[in-house]
């Protein structure tokens, strides 16, 4: 009689952020899963020799190296 759906009706609002929330961890080979920080940390290391200056997508390939399994959004997230 409304002129709306049942469902919208009955429906109630939430007021958060809508998905999943980004991890706080990320795995090493040898090492389980270690906080974010330890990947900042390892970033860091990375970026810090003369001659390197890379993206994302390097950057994760330095990683996958070191033994960090982590995906390239995250990564980006990160950077």
């Amino acid at each position: 009689m409304a002129g709306m759906v049942q469902s919208s009706y009955y429906r109630t609002p939430t007021f958060e952020k809508k998905g999943n929330r980004p991890s706080k961890l990320a795995y090493q080979v040898g090492h389980g899963f270690v906080p974010q920080s330890a990947v900042v940390v390892a970033i860091k290391n990375i970026l810090s020799h003369v001659f390197i200056d890379c993206g994302y997508r390097l950057m994760s390939a330095y990683l996958k190296r070191d033994g960090y399994l982590i995906n390239h959004k995250k990564l980006y997230r990160i950077m």
